[in-house]
């Protein structure tokens, strides 16, 4: 079973280092298994893309597949005494979801499954001028528990080179061990 950190006992190693001190352009897929600390990792990297980059909490969307994990992380985000306890994370469906409530065009979407629903916010965010403008102050987007988009997953190990870190200079992969 994987031991909780908390935040007093959270000494980040090189590879935690490296994506919570990257520039705020930089692109980063961590790889990592569970009790690797990377929501903790999230959580240093969001206070320093806030206070050290001056990045305002309502540019920044996190986005999750689980419930639990949105809990786990707005756990820890309101923990803080910064700006980082005001952050945005949602699921991908509840964003979804909400953004289709604000959409006239997306009608009842009571009955609507899971699947439906992300497809109808996928082509609103990209068919939609109002969609676009909703989601203009989003500048800084971060997807946790990336594994579970399966076939983006699958694209991006494609493109590595088969080493435990690939550093490009818009791309960087982070590899947690024990």
């Amino acid at each position: 079973m994987a031991r909780k950190v908390s935040v007093s006992d959270f000494h980040p190693t090189d590879e935690q280092n490296c994506v919570i001190t990257s520039s705020r352009f930089a692109k980063s897929l961590v790889l990592a298994g569970a009790g690797t600390g990377k929501t903790e990792t999230l959580v240093h990297r969001l206070e320093r893309l806030l206070e050290d980059e001056e990045i305002q909490h309502g540019n920044i969307l996190v986005l999750t597949f689980s419930r639990a994990a949105v809990r786990e992380l707005r756990k820890r985000l309101h923990a803080r005494e910064n700006e980082a306890r005001f952050v945005k994370a949602r699921t991908f469906d509840s964003f979804g979801t909400l953004l289709l409530m604000n959409c006239p065009k997306a009608g009842d979407l009571t009955g609507k499954t899971y699947d439906e629903r992300i497809e109808l916010a996928s082509d609103f965010i990209l068919n939609d001028n109002d969609a676009k403008q909703r989601l203009r102050e989003v500048k800084y987007l971060i997807v946790d528990e990336m594994q579970d988009l399966v076939s983006l997953f699958t694209v991006l190990r494609t493109a590595k080179t088969g080493t435990s870190a690939v550093c490009l200079p818009e791309s960087l992969t982070i590899r947690f061990r024990h």
